[in-house]
Formats: C-alpha cells, sequence, structure tokens
C-alpha cells in the first residue's frame, strides 16, 4: 500500500472495528498521484507496466483496500473534487444519510504530497494525512455555502484538517475556503 491509502485503510479500520457502519465514502483530491506518476514514468522508459502497481493506481484503490482488509461487502464512493473534496465528500454524505435515515456513514478524506513536477498547480500546504469520521443524520450542524468574498492568499491547509483544527477547538462557527464557493460551519447545539 502506499502511504496515503495505509493512513486511509488503517483510520477506516479503526472505526469501522468500533462502530457499526452502513456505508463508507472515500475522498482525495490527488488519490495515488505518487504511484501513477511512478507507473507513467515507467512506462514512458519502456518498462512494461506492472498489473498490481497498475491495479493499485487508481483513484479508489484505498477504498477497495478498506473493503479487502475488513472482509465487507460495505457499499463504498470514491469521490475526487480538486480542493473541494471533503466539501464535496460531505455533500456526498449527507445524500446517502439523507436517503438512508439511521444509518451511519464513516467518511475517509485523504491526501499525500504530490509529485514535484504536479506541485506548481497545488496550492495547499502538501503532506500525507488522513481524516476519518462517522457521520449520521442529526442537527448538531449547519453547512452552508457561500460564494468566496476574496481570492486565497497563499498556501492553506486542505480543507479536512482546516475542519479538523477548528473541530477540535471546538468552535462554533468557522469557514472553510473552497475553489468557487467557501463552506460555513456553525455549531447549532
Amino acid at each position: 500500500m502506499s502511504l496515503p491509502s495505509k493512513y486511509a485503510v488503517h483510520i477506516a479500520l479503526s472505526l469501522a472495528s468500533r462502530h457499526q457502519v452502513d456505508y463508507a465514502i472515500f475522498a482525495s483530491r490527488h488519490g495515488e498521484l505518487q504511484r501513477t506518476y511512478h507507473l507513467l514514468n515507467e512506462i514512458l522508459s519502456g518498462e512494461e507496466a506492472s498489473p498490481i502497481a497498475f491495479s493499485q493506481s487508481v483513484h479508489n484503490t484505498a477504498s477497495g483496500l478498506f473493503t479487502i482488509a475488513a472482509q465487507s461487502n460495505l457499499p463504498v464512493t470514491s469521490l475526487a473534487a480538486c480542493e473541494d473534496s471533503f466539501g464535496q465528500g460531505l455533500l456526498e454524505a449527507y445524500a446517502r444519510i439523507k436517503t438512508a435515515a439511521g444509518k451511519r456513514l464513516l467518511f475517509v478524506c485523504f491526501d499525500e504530497i504530490v509529485p514535484d513536477v504536479y506541485s506548481a498547480f497545488v496550492d495547499e500546504e502538501v503532506f500525507s494525512y488522513a481524516v476519518g469520521l462517522l457521520l449520521e443524520l442529526g442537527d448538531d450542524w449547519t453547512i452552508d455555502t457561500q460564494e468566496k468574498a476574496s481570492p486565497d492568499i497563499g498556501p492553506k491547509l486542505p480543507q479536512a484538517l482546516e475542519f479538523l483544527k477548528h473541530f477540535i477547538n471546538r468552535d462554533r462557527e468557522f469557514i472553510v475556503c473552497g475553489r468557487r464557493y467557501d463552506w460555513s460551519w456553525v455549531c447549532m447545539k
């Protein structure tokens, strides 16, 4: 497993082993970009592509490895939405939970450092991380999008880590910046 898949699978297995989970969503901006970049370089240098390397270079690698390791046929979605992967993952989670009342969802957002050749296209601080949340329908928080007030200046934290920073600090209202819209969080309790 690559480092981001190890992080994502570890946190998913840890949460799923202690809690009933009915559905899972894995979100990542870059997925297995390091592995894919390495594989493409091998092909370009005339080497044959390893089927195993190829099968683990796809965006849903972590979610597939999780279901295999958990020996589970749990329904899983993998998604990527650029800088908004965390926010869009939560939107997907809300839609899933809303249509299956009483269900608990595992949400894992993760990423890794991008290859140097892509660093000019990334406007976030880049490092490996994974954040796992258990979600169910409730009214503790409201999340809304709002028009960006001003363009982002300089590198920022990935959305999942920006959210986690505010959540751990018990902030009752905060903004998580997105690409075109910002995500406004308000604690209702």
